[in-house]
C-alpha cells in the first residue's frame, strides 16, 4: 500500500523541517520527502488512484512525528474503573500521542518486583507504553533499581518526599545506571494542607490553600540534592514564576536539571475554581496558580526554560469527583486536549513541536521525517476552533479544559505505517 500526503506544513525541528511539501509512504515507511513539483510528478506518473494508491490532500494541515508523553495514569491492578490500557491507548492516539510512559500514582506505587512484573507483563501488547518505576517505595526505602531496569523501566519517578536522607541516596544510587529520574519537586507537609494555590481566591472562596513556598521549597532541595549527586533530573511539574526562575538559575549554573509543565496550566489558573463554582475537576496537584504564575509559565516554554508539556493525564471516576472540592481526588485528563491547549498557549509552531517531543527520549519513541523511517506522524488542522466536551476516549470526563476553547486540533494520526485515530468519525481504527 502506497499513500502520498499531499499539500501538508512539514515540521520537524529534530530534522530542520520546516516547509510545505508532501510525504510519499510505501511498505510502512517514509519512501520520500517531496516539493510540491515533485509531488505533482509523481501522481502523473500513477495516473487514477487505485487501491494499493491514494492520494490524501492536507492543505493547510501540520503533519509532524507523533508526540510523546510521561506519568500518564492507569488504573492497574486495582482500579481498572478509572482507566485501562485500551482506553489509555485509545486517548492516546486521539491526542496524537505515539509513546507514552504509564508512572507511579497515589494507590499505583509501582515500587516492588511483584508489581513491577505484573506491569511488564500486562504492556507486553502493548509496545507503544512504557513503564516508569518507583524511585522509593514510601519515601523511605530505596527500590531495587537495577531489578526493575532488568525487567523493562524506562525511568524511576519520585513523587512528595519527607526524608531529605533517603531522597539524597536515591539520588546517589540512581545516578551510575544513567536511566531518566523524574520528580515532583514540592514540600510534602506545605502542600498537604491544602487544595488550592493561596491566596486571594482561596480566600474569597473559603478554601484552603497551599503556597507557592511549597514548589519554591521543594526545588530548592531538589536543586541542592542534583548539584551534591551529579545526577541528572528531570523536574515533571513546573507551577509558578518563582520555580521557573529558580529552573533558570540551576540551568546558567551547569546543573543537569531539565524541567516540565502541564498543559493545562498554560490555559487555566485559580480563578477556573471560583468561575466554575468550585468545580472540583480544578482540583489538581500541584495546583492552578495566578495569572502571573500562568503567564510565566507560557514564557518558559518559549525561551526553552521550560523543556517539556506533558498531559498530565490521570483519569479520575465520578464518583471521586462528584463531591466536595476538598474530598475529591486530585486529577484531570489531559491526554486528548494536551497537543491543542499548548498550540493554543504559546502559538510558536516549532517550539510547540520541540516541548511535546521531548520526551520521547525517555519513552524511547523518537520518530524524524526522513527516508526509511518508520512512518509515524500526526496530522493537525491548525485552524479548527473546539471546545472539548464528552464523551472522551478515556474512561474519565474529568476535564477541566472544557470551560476553554482551543485552537487546532488532532485530526490524524498514522502509526507504524497505518492509520490508528482519524478524527471524522472520532474513533480509533482497529
Amino acid at each position: 500500500m502506497e499513500w502520498l500526503f499531499d499539500d501538508v506544513h512539514l515540521l520537524c525541528p529534530a530534522d530542520g523541517i520546516d516547509k510545505k511539501g508532501a510525504v510519499w509512504i510505501r511498505e510502512g515507511k517514509i519512501y520520500a520527502i517531496l516539493s510540491k513539483q515533485e509531488s505533482s510528478e509523481l501522481q502523473a506518473s500513477w495516473g487514477k488512484e487505485s487501491v494499493q494508491r491514494q492520494v490524501l490532500s492536507f492543505e493547510g494541515h501540520i503533519l509532524t512525528p507523533m508526540f510523546s508523553d510521561i506519568l500518564a495514569y492507569v488504573g492497574l491492578p486495582s482500579a481498572l474503573h478509572r482507566e485501562d490500557l485500551d482506553t489509555l491507548s485509545a486517548a492516546a492516539r486521539a491526542g496524537g500521542f505515539g509513546h507514552i510512559a504509564i508512572g507511579p500514582h497515589d494507590g499505583q506505587a509501582y515500587d516492588s518486583l511483584n508489581s513491577v512484573g505484573y506491569m511488564i507483563s500486562k504492556l507486553v501488547d502493548y509496545p507503544n507504553i512504557r513503564l516508569i518505576a518507583s524511585l522509593t517505595r514510601d519515601g523511605s526505602i530505596l527500590c531495587e533499581l537495577g531489578r526493575f531496569i532488568e525487567s523493562g523501566v524506562c525511568g524511576f519517578f519520585q513523587g512528595p518526599i519527607r526524608d531529605t536522607t533517603v531522597f539524597r541516596r536515591a539520588l546517589q544510587y540512581a545516578r551510575p545506571y544513567g536511566m531518566p529520574v523524574i520528580v515532583r519537586p514540592v514540600d510534602a507537609d506545605l502542600e498537604d494542607v491544602g487544595t488550592m494555590h493561596e491566596g486571594l481566591v482561596s480566600n474569597r472562596i473559603g478554601l484552603r490553600g497551599i503556597s507557592t513556598a511549597s514548589e519554591e521549597v521543594g526545588l530548592s532541595r531538589l536543586i541542592a540534592l542534583v548539584r551534591d549527586s551529579g545526577c541528572p533530573v528531570h523536574c515533571s511539574q513546573i507551577s509558578s514564576a518563582q520555580g521557573v526562575r529558580q529552573l533558570a538559575r540551576a540551568k546558567e549554573e551547569g546543573l543537569p536539571i531539565t524541567g516540565g509543565v502541564a498543559a493545562r496550566s498554560l490555559l487555566l489558573d485559580e480563578h477556573y475554581i471560583e468561575e466554575n463554582s468550585y468545580n472540583s475537576f480544578g482540583h489538581l496537584r500541584p495546583p492552578l496558580r495566578t495569572k502571573e504564575d500562568r503567564e510565566a509559565l507560557v514564557e518558559g516554554v518559549l525561551d526553552g526554560t521550560i523543556d517539556s508539556v506533558f498531559a498530565d493525564h490521570q483519569s479520575c471516576s465520578s464518583v471521586e469527583k462528584e463531591c466536595e472540592f476538598a474530598l475529591s481526588v486530585p486529577g484531570a485528563l489531559g491526554l486528548e486536549t494536551a497537543v491543542s491547549a499548548t498550540f493554543t498557549a504559546i502559538k510558536d509552531p516549532t517550539r510547540w513541536v520541540q516541548s511535546l517531543q521531548y520526551t520521547s527520549s525517555i519513552v524511547g519513541g523518537e520518530q524524524r521525517l526522513r527516508k526509511g523511517e518508520t512512518a509515524s506522524f500526526v496530522l493537525f488542522n491548525p485552524k479548527i476552533t473546539w471546545r472539548p466536551k464528552p464523551p472522551y476516549q478515556s474512561r474519565g470526563r474529568n476535564e477541566p479544559l472544557e470551560s476553554q476553547i482551543l485552537q487546532g486540533r488532532v485530526v490524524g494520526s498514522f502509526q507504524d505505517g497505518n492509520w490508528t485515530y482519524t478524527l471524522s468519525n472520532d474513533s480509533v481504527i482497529i
